[in-house]
């Protein structure tokens, strides 16, 4: 028998003499395990199972008037699917179309009950087998999620460190969530190498990063080993999703051919081929990849259906667009968009700077109860892999005769790391203090704080270390998540010994925790720079303190 996951007394078991009301009371009780109670009791009698009653039997047996003080056992489904520990399959009488519950008994030969089974285990069983290529952010999470809901996944990286910290469960990346799912599925049903070696696979996703280049143009070597690799054992009956950001087109024009060109199978005919790009945010992956809607775009209709059948298995929502290029540029769209709104409110804060007005205030002031649009917010760079990347891929080989917003949006972002700069200048010109002798500190190197990561890519404060580390005596930084030194880049923990240490300070991402840190340095009793660049701190409190030039993006107190 398949090894199926043990969730005993994470359903709800009860005895045939419970009352209706009883049992009624105990499935609207929040659940106190990790998988809530999902309108479904099982009744038994010692370990005999004699039936099963779902939250609908009760209100239906409400709308008949029944009294509720009645046995649960009068109003049980006697009749129900259930899973021979012994024949090792469904009960004859149903077939995977009838499975309309979330958990489904486990019997022995003599009916009792000896487990529960979920219902992705039944409809997953034997059907896939997965392999995916790249173990990053996208591709482990990915992973990990399609192991926990029952697939036989294979996970591949060429980089042997990263594929030893995973199956050490101590994974390079920082993901909540991530390590109880490796360490329930790790060596069952999902296999970390850095080589191939279950070449039985049905379905494979690609998910190797795609990074542009100095010239800006898409760098495709990593996609392009996988597949050299992949049409070496590629078989009929396969599929391939492509879940690496790529430029509007390229499936079909670089990948579809790469495959044709190289076996001897007819993508649509003989093997799928889908665009399914990874939407997902750093720090709430686990959970998106379940709650986002999932874009899937074929080759040709029978390519998007094949996604379709196979991501509905871990997607609330599938969304069927037209092709291989619609689904490419939806993932490009989203991050451009983003990207650009970030690029309107950079653009406001410099234009704040004007005349010396803090540009969140502002934009706060012009969204409150004006419900047309809701303006964003600055930062002191927009960062991250993917809205430094995308745009670029989406405004790239621009055929159209017309000015690209979305470059010019990138252009503002990546000028936004210069911005410190104006400050650090007036503070020591106000100061009468020599920039290189400056003591600088960070608070966030992540690129982001909200969710939580420890992706550097994209990384504002290593960007500004990298201009600003030259100019200075020295840059140290505190991170909540990042929890080593690295290069010369040196990690500090905060307390009062370093609090006069520093004459400027910085806060470079938004990690709501940044804000408790530097209240325990406000009492600084040397003149300090406080670049807020999330308007994370209240700037009259900070300027209590005649020690403390408080600064943000458009305004600084001196």
């Amino acid at each position: 028998m398949k090894k199926f996951k043990k969730i005993k007394n994470k359903v709800l078991i009860v005895d045939k003499n419970n009352t209706i009301d009883s049992v009624f009371r105990e499935m609207a009780l929040p659940s106190k395990t990790s998988i809530k109670l999902k309108g479904v009791a099982f009744i038994t009698k010692e370990q005999k199972l004699l039936g099963i009653v779902t939250d609908g039997d009760i209100r239906r047996a409400y709308g008949s008037n029944i009294n509720f003080n009645s046995k649960i056992s009068e109003i049980m489904n006697k009749k129900y699917v259930y899973y021979s520990l012994e024949k090792e399959k469904l009960s004859n009488a149903y077939n995977l179309e009838n499975l309309n519950y979330n958990f489904y008994p486990i019997l022995d030969s003599k009916k009792n009950l000896v487990d529960i089974l979920r219902r992705e285990e039944l409809i997953l069983k034997d059907n896939y087998e997965v392999t995916v290529f790249g173990l990053g952010f996208v591709g482990l999470t990915l992973a990990a999620s399609l192991s926990e809901i029952g697939f036989n996944v294979t996970g591949i990286d060429n980089n042997i460190n990263v594929t030893n910290s995973i199956n050490q469960n101590e994974p390079k990346i920082f993901e909540p969530g991530l390590k109880e799912i490796l360490n329930q599925c790790l060596n069952k049903n999902l296999f970390i190498s850095n080589k191939v070696f279950n070449k039985k696979s049905n379905v494979y996703i690609i998910c190797v990063g795609t990074p542009i280049s100095k010239d800006k143009s898409p760098d495709l070597k990593s996609i392009l080993e996988v597949l050299s690799s992949l049409v070496s054992f590629l078989k009929k009956g396969d599929t391939i999703f492509l879940r690496s950001t790529l430029p509007t087109g390229t499936s079909r024009k670089i990948i579809a051919p790469y495959i044709e060109e190289n076996t001897s199978l007819k993508i649509g005919k003989d093997i799928f081929l889908a665009f399914t790009p990874e939407r997902t945010v750093e720090g709430n992956a686990i959970n998106e990849l379940s709650s986002l809607p999932q874009i899937v775009g074929g080759f040709s209709k029978n390519c998007t259906e094949k996604a379709r059948s196979f991501w509905s298995n871990l997607s609330k929502a599938i969304i069927e667009v037209d092709g291989l290029e619609a689904a490419e540029m939806v993932k490009l769209i989203n991050n451009t968009f983003r990207d650009v709104s970030f690029a309107f409110a950079n653009e406001v804060a410099l234009k704040c700077d004007e005349y010396n007005i803090n540009s969140f205030d502002l934009i706060s002031a012009a969204n409150k109860g004006y419900p047309r649009n809701k303006i964003s917010l600055p930062s002191p760079g927009v960062g991250g892999y993917c809205l430094t990347k995308d745009p670029v891929l989406f405004y790239q080989n621009n055929k159209n005769d017309f000015f690209s917003i979305a470059k010019a949006g990138r252009l503002i972002n990546e000028k936004m790391i210069n911005y410190p700069f104006k400050h650090i200048k007036r503070f020591t010109s106000s100061k009468k203090i020599k920039t290189k002798d400056l003591k600088v500190l960070f608070l966030g190197i992540a690129f982001k704080g909200i969710p939580e990561t420890n992706d550097l890519r994209g990384s504002t404060a290593i960007d500004l270390y990298n201009k600003l580390i030259s100019k200075v005596a020295k840059i140290d930084f505190y991170d909540f998540v990042i929890k080593e030194s690295f290069k010369d880049f040196k990690r500090v923990e905060i307390d009062e010994r370093i609090r006069n240490n520093y004459d400027c300070v910085f806060i470079l991402n938004n990690h709501p925790s940044n804000k408790d840190v530097l209240k325990e340095l406000l009492s600084f009793t040397n003149p300090v720079l406080v670049f807020d660049g999330w308007n994370l701190i209240d700037k009259k409190i900070a300027t209590k303190n005649d020690n403390i030039v408080y600064s943000s993006l458009g305004y600084i107190s001196e």
